[in-house]
């Protein structure tokens, strides 16, 4: 299954054309990568609109004035309301990120998650600023997601948007000693109207969450909690 998933992200992400490259950074485990330099990300990759059924959460003031610490985007997003079969679980302090939510089967076996972490961005043309958030997201992001882990391989790397937002995606796999083969994506999402931004990171199961095609893992749990983030400040 996993194979099949990796075959599809690579006919879709390296058979469209390349241009602009993203360059410097750690480039361990890229494919296609000659080491000098990364993927492209002139292309369009996919759209997410998720569903909006679900348990509503806000970084906001609130949230600000309850873990302590700053929270320069606001925003909120939509989790999936369950049926019984799993559970969300919200760590609100998870160390270098904002907010992490672990969905898990009824006896707290991970399924995916899905962190929130700060990212600074310059205001400017949306291109300048997708190709800044494209080496944040190889250069700095893919490499610490992956620290420890085995056998990573980087799919691919382009242009996304999450709803109406234009963002980067980068996607990659990697062997968990625990739970086996994971995928990871990286999405960075320019705040449309200043530099404070942010990157999601989501961490999956492959064998908890099979998948065929690429936009299937758009249905997972953590896929639906992304599709519904939007800004609010």
């Amino acid at each position: 299954m996993v194979r099949t998933i990796l075959a599809a992200l690579a006919v879709i992400l390296f058979s469209l054309p390349l241009a602009a490259q993203t360059g410097g950074g750690d480039t361990s485990g890229t494919e296609g990568s000659d080491g000098a330099s990364g993927p492209s990300i002139t292309f369009d990759f996919f759209s997410v609109r998720g569903l909006r059924i679900g348990i509503p959460f806000a970084l906001d003031d609130a949230y600000e004035q309850e873990v302590g610490r700053p929270i320069p985007a606001r925003l909120k997003l939509v989790l999936p309301k369950g049926d019984g079969s799993y559970r969300v679980l919200v760590d609100k302090d998870p160390g270098g990120a904002m907010v992490k939510f672990n969905f898990a089967t009824r006896d707290l076996q991970l399924i995916d998650n899905l962190q929130i972490v700060n990212a600074t961005i310059a205001t400017g043309p949306i291109d300048d600023r997708l190709q800044a958030m494209a080496r944040l997201i190889k250069d700095q992001a893919y490499p610490i997601s992956v620290r420890g882990y085995s056998s990573p391989k980087l799919i691919g790397l382009g242009k996304y948007r999450v709803g109406d937002l234009p963002a980067v995606l980068l996607v990659a796999t990697y062997t968990d000693p625990a739970n086996g083969p994971m995928f990871l994506r990286i999405v960075g999402l320019p705040h449309p109207d200043k530099p404070e931004s942010i990157v999601v990171v989501t961490n999956t199961v492959a064998s908890k969450v099979p998948v065929k095609t690429v936009s299937e893992l758009e249905k997972s749990l953590s896929g639906r909690a992304l599709a519904s983030i939007r800004f609010t400040d």
